[in-house]
């Protein structure tokens, strides 16, 4: 019931985004892939929604064109190096067929782009709603410690394509470089309550996680010695790590 009120809410955007035919397929299309991946799915899109909907909705045409692009915002598998440009063409071919004018498509496209690196401090934003897109994408590095790790659990689900070394160096990256950042969250900094808790909440978490590389990883995980170290351990990587707060595959 949830998935299909879902659905309805945004057939709904996209028809008063000026659709001329039933945008029912291209919701529908979109959500057979969401229901496929282990963190970037029906879950992630729902959240973020209703963040979006907290923030600007109050706005109408704005948030029909935030919620449309935050549909298609991970169309294309959110692993690849293309996966933004590809969401985006996505989104255009949908939208087209459902006969939406070409501006407004160049506009859900833009929020789209603003997806690609969470980076503020670089953008000037023209308006509140693109913050609006980029908090919506970082609201899980704010959520309660369970929920944390079970959304670690789903991303090494999801780039297991990767070696456990490999991924947790590309994971310490990521993590260093999102406590690099002036902000994480955007939307109305100076005097949105809600956006400097989830500030607060997200730093505690990402800070957490980097701990752990530093007490535990930096012994075997990132040097060509942590097979070793495991054996001496008498114990497996993976449970190791499992054991120490890090739910690897």
């Amino acid at each position: 019931m949830q998935e299909l009120l879902l659905r309805k809410r945004f057939e709904l955007h996209i028809a008063e985004l000026g659709a001329k035919f039933d945008p029912i397929n291209a919701v529908s299309n979109t959500f057979s892939i969401y229901k496929e991946r282990p963190y970037h799915n029906l879950e992630h899109i729902r959240d973020g929604y209703f963040h979006i909907k907290h923030l600007i909705g109050s706005s109408p045409l704005l948030m029909n064109t935030v919620a449309t692009a935050w549909l298609f915002h991970d169309f294309y598998d959110p692993t690849s190096s293309e996966a933004i440009d590809r969401s985006k063409n996505g989104a255009r071919f949908f939208l087209e067929n459902c006969g939406l004018p070409s501006i407004s498509i160049d506009h859900v496209c833009d929020f789209i782009e603003y997806t690609r690196n969470h980076d503020g401090a670089s953008i000037k934003w023209p308006e509140a709603s693109y913050a609006a897109i980029n908090d919506a994408d970082l609201l899980v590095l704010a959520s309660t410690r369970n929920t944390y790790l079970e959304y670690l659990k789903n991303i090494r689900k999801e780039y297991n394509m990767y070696t456990d070394k490999e991924f947790m160096s590309g994971r310490k990256k990521f993590v260093e470089k999102m406590l690099g950042r002036e902000r994480l969250f955007w939307f109305e900094y100076n005097t949105n309550y809600v956006t400097k808790i989830l500030e607060r909440s997200a730093r505690e978490n990402l800070k957490w996680e980097l701990d752990r590389f530093k007490n535990i990883y930096s012994e075997f995980m990132l040097t060509n010695k942590y097979k070793i170290f495991a054996e001496q351990k008498g114990i497996e990587v993976t449970m190791l790590a499992r054991n120490n707060g890090f739910p690897l595959q």
